[in-house]
């Protein structure tokens, strides 16, 4: 929306608004006949080579010539600019270009003009006005330069220029804007005084959840971040959701709302559903990855290979799709698809042109924090600052992180393209073969030199010569685009093509190595024939920087314990951050916790004590009878206990190593059914482990075995080396922070509401120790430390019954 996407401050009664050129034009309808979800982000690189070109051919025109202009629209005042690409002034004219690169046919090329495209048009006349404003006896001549990116192919047309007509254009848009900018004022005004009825009542059993409705609007007041650890069942999603969306309704503000996961979504639906009473005036979209919203056989957004992609900006405006998405108030990813497939829309581009006028977008983190493909459009047009971040299951966002920024680049899958390449015949293909057997060569060399200081299951640190690298990405890079550009002229267009795919890794790659700095790792390993990864330790630096923009940013989740160390890991710093630790919200006196500590989970000892684990089992569950989850540190111990299970009267259902969400939704929707009683064997840290609700009798009983800490492996003691040099605690940081989240998490299926009880036991003896014990959440209260656990047991049974 208009109001949203200016940079715009008040003065008195006057309204100042700061505009570009591109602001005033046409809607553009895409570059050549490709969308923005086109596979192709170093088009841009393409284009500034063609133009630098032309700027080469002519030394002494002005280039990137900047003008602006001022103008009144009754009380605002609009600064208008740009920058002309090309000027030449002589003394008796001025001519002005404009250089635009395209990707067409050779046939469609020969028949381009500046009526094909007229936001260029448009575009370069406005120019020709700011221009002349300031020098109003100078004759112009505005010529518009297309360059053909298939061949290099170049047409310039001269184009007819009268001042009088650009002139009422650009007062004609800007009256437009202000009738936009007028209604969405109007608008405003209308939610301003519906803000009172976005109600929220926290029940009597939630008293907590108030108080982190006061710690937020606090935040949002002073432009502050918030990190809050609450537990399991304090309603932490409606009590963000309820002040974030009454500040951004009064400050003119816009609501991300980053998940880790889909399933994590839809109590985000319903929270909203509790909050706005029907027809209230806010749309909120769930926004789905472009790939997956894609509807052709093959993802690639051009029109010659896609028929969603035809024509695409002019048909949306005629079907008058967003006007009817939008006015359901919720718009979700089904529905777009559905809608856009009948129209035969680009679902993908659809979803984001819906995005960038939504008030509230749900989405991945990935959105947010990806550093090489995040779809930032959904920015577009307006800065961060204008938005609040809430992030759901924070304590996610550190593993996202750290496998985004941490790329690799392997010698097999290096050396087998390179031999794909070399099996084609057509010549397009040896510049990416010379390519690729560089790349290769390096990975080599640098693996010979360092093969005698690796065994077969060891790494070596090592520090890569990033201009070496860097080389050999441009190399690679120019390549790769010809080769992108020979598909698209040939029509070879085909999915998955796996010279694109590495070309997307490599990129990702050189990006953070040329960034990487004491926080990162770069090393060396024997696997796959020589493996040069950057292992990112500490994405605290980076997180920090991406959240900057953000008006605020709310941070939340059941398992931010020690909230230090995720302060710390997370970029959050305390001169610009709440914190807020909030208490258990339900009965202690429903649930019960018994720590068992004569087992030792450690994995030496682990295959001695599976059949006392399955005793633990039967004895626990045969007390009441119930639906039960035990949670294992690994697949392996969960199979190897099961073999020990014998009959049970309780159904068995066993996590796989390998499940889709409809696997996940099948087995919570046989738990809601308590007849038969269930026991649910599964793992810390899978898809169990979080993110499902199983209320009353759907989960009656927790067990826990270990602590659940990471592998011992070269990555983890790099990790492990990196603080115990930073902070003194390597081993804390690496093992026992990360392992106590997943037990923590795992824990929290248990009591999902006021009415819900059960029991909670933990097994192994390390979890009775300080270290361990020390990080269990404050909410937790006290627990039971016994070998006799049986009889606590029974007697809290025994009081749930009466």
């Amino acid at each position: 929306m208009y109001g949203k996407s200016q940079n715009r401050y008040m003065a008195g009664n006057k309204k100042y608004i700061s505009l570009t050129v591109r602001d005033l034009i046409t809607r553009a309808p895409g570059i050549g006949r490709y969308l923005p979800g086109f596979p192709f982000h170093r088009r841009g690189l393409l284009g500034r080579r063609a133009q630098t070109d032309i700027y080469e051919s002519k030394p002494e025109w002005r280039q990137e010539y900047p003008v602006s202009a001022e103008f009144k629209i009754g009380a605002y005042h609009f600064t208008v600019s740009g920058k002309i690409d090309l000027l030449h002034e002589t003394g008796s004219k001025t001519i002005i270009e404009e250089v635009k690169s395209v990707i067409l046919t050779r046939t469609d090329f020969k028949l381009i003009s500046g009526n094909s495209f007229p936001h260029f048009r448009e575009q370069v006349l406005m120019y020709c006005y700011l221009y002349q404003l300031a020098h109003p006896e100078q004759p112009i001549h505005p010529v518009l330069t297309f360059v053909n990116l298939l061949n290099d192919q170049k047409r310039s047309e001269a184009l007819s220029y009268d001042r009088n007509t650009i002139r009422d254009l650009i007062l004609s848009r800007l009256r437009e804007k202000v009738n936009v900018l007028a209604a969405q004022n109007r608008l405003a005004r209308k939610r301003a005084a519906m803000v009172g009825k976005i109600t929220c009542h926290p029940s009597a059993s939630r008293p907590y959840q108030e108080e982190m409705i006061r710690a937020a609007e606090q935040a949002l007041d002073q432009g502050k971040n918030l990190l809050i650890s609450a537990p399991t069942g304090s309603g932490k999603t409606l009590a963000s959701l309820y002040p974030a969306v009454r500040y951004a309704l009064k400050n003119d503000k816009r609501i991300f709302f980053a998940t880790a996961k889909n399933t994590q979504q839809k109590p985000v639906d319903e929270n909203l559903k509790l909050l706005l009473p029907k027809d209230f005036p806010l749309t909120r979209i769930f926004i789905r990855a472009r790939e997956k919203m894609c509807a052709n056989d093959i993802y690639f957004c051009h029109s010659d290979y896609c028929p969603y992609a035809v024509d695409f900006y002019r048909r949306v405006r005629e079907s008058r799709i967003t006007r009817k998405l939008t006015g359901a108030g919720t718009i979700y990813p089904d529905d777009v698809y559905a809608m856009s497939v009948r129209e035969r829309l680009c679902p993908a581009e659809t979803q984001f042109m819906l995005s960038r006028q939504a008030d509230i977008v749900i989405g991945d983190y990935n959105y947010i924090y990806d550093p090489v493909s995040a779809p930032r459009s959904v920015f577009f047009g307006s800065p961060p600052g204008d938005w609040i971040l809430i992030i759901d299951e924070a304590h996610n966002l550190l593993s996202r992180t750290l496998q985004l920024l941490s790329p690799e680049i392997i010698w097999l899958e290096t050396d087998q393209l390179y031999r794909y390449c070399r099996g084609k015949k057509a010549r397009i293909y040896r510049k990416i073969e010379s390519s690729l057997k560089n790349i290769r060569d390096l990975l080599r060399r640098l693996y010979q030199d360092a093969a005698t200081n690796i065994p077969d299951s060891r790494i070596m640190l090592i520090d890569p010569d990033y201009s070496e690298w860097d080389a050999l990405y441009k190399s690679f890079e120019h390549a790769y685009l010809h080769y992108l550009l020979h598909r698209i002229r040939y029509r070879q267009i085909t999915g998955d093509d796996p010279i694109e795919m590495y070309y997307y890794r490599f990129h990702s790659f050189v990006r953070i190595l040329e960034s990487a700095d004491e926080q990162f790792t770069p090393y060396l390993s024997a696997e796959s024939g020589g493996t040069l990864k950057i292992l990112c330790c500490d994405p605290s630096s980076y997180l920090r920087e991406q959240n900057a923009g953000f008006h605020s940013v709310i941070a939340m989740s059941a398992t931010l314990d020690p909230m230090e160390y995720f302060a710390s890991t997370l970029g959050f710093r305390t001169a610009d951050t709440d914190f807020v630790r909030l208490a258990y919200p339900f009965h202690l006196a429903r649930r019960r916790i018994i720590l068992i500590p004569e087992f030792d989970t450690r994995l030496r000892q682990r295959y001695q004590n599976y059949p006392d684990y399955a005793g633990i089992i039967k004895n626990v569950i045969s007390l009441k009878r119930g639906n039960y989850i035990v949670f294992f540190p690994s697949f392996e111990s969960l199979q190897a206990t099961n073999l020990f299970l014998g009959n049970l009267d309780s159904e068995r259902i066993l996590q796989r190593s390998k499940m889709n969400d409809l696997d996940r939704a099948a087995i919570i929707q046989s738990m809601i059914d308590i007849s038969p009683p269930k026991v649910l064997l599964a793992v810390t840290g899978g898809i169990f482990a979080e993110g499902i609700d199983l209320y009353g009798d759907a989960c009656i009983g927790i067990i826990i075995f270990g602590p659940s800490l990471p592998a011992v492996t070269p990555e983890r003691e790099i990790i492990r080396a990196y603080y115990e040099k930073k902070t003194g605690d390597g081993f804390g940081h690496a093992y026992i922070y990360p392992g106590m989240t997943r037990v923590i998490q795992a824990a929290g299926r248990l009591i999902r509401s006021e009415q819900d009880y059960g029991i909670l036991v933990l097994v192994g003896d390390r979890l009775a120790e300080e270290k361990y014990a020390g990080l269990f959440p404050e909410y937790w209260g006290d627990l039971t430390i016994t070998s006799d656990y049986q009889s606590p047991l029974r007697e809290f049974w025994k009081s749930i019954k009466k």
